[in-house]
């Protein structure tokens, strides 16, 4: 009971500190955008604390990570290319300070809720592709 009440409480203290710095890099971020200073240290935080969530979301899989539970799986392909694709998309901005339209696949990936959601999903996905699932374990 005692090792729940432990888990539980780490876990609520891991995403409490992850809101709080989330928090913080977003009011970064709004202020770089407003002076083009600094963008994309902010975009870079801001899209390292999306995989770190995405990465808490699966905080039982990680603890079986540690534990040495682990193999390689042909999603981690994909899982790395998410990631990549999440860390680079912000920069094809760049194509409209020179008024260049960018193409409709890379405009959908710089609108802000999927500039949120692929790194968290990219988090997810890397971890569940190193740890072997639960009925494979039996």
């Amino acid at each position: 009971m005692k090792h729940r009440i432990i888990e539980i409480a780490v876990v609520v203290i891991a995403f409490s500190g992850w809101f709080f710095l989330m928090d913080l890099s977003y009011e970064g971020l709004e202020t770089a955008k407003e002076r083009f200073d600094g963008l994309y240290m902010y975009y870079y935080i801001f899209t390292s604390l999306g995989v770190l969530f995405g990465i808490l979301l699966e905080y039982k899989k990680v603890i079986q990570l540690f534990k040495g539970n682990w193999k390689l799986d042909w999603t981690l392909l994909f899982s790395v290319s998410l990631l990549i694709l999440a860390f680079i998309i912000s920069p094809w901005n760049i194509l409209q300070w020179f008024s260049a339209d960018p193409p409709l696949f890379i405009e959908v990936f710089s609108m802000p809720q999927t500039e949120l959601i692929l790194p968290i999903l990219a988090g997810v996905m890397l971890v569940r592709s190193l740890t072997r699932e639960e009925r494979e374990q039996r």
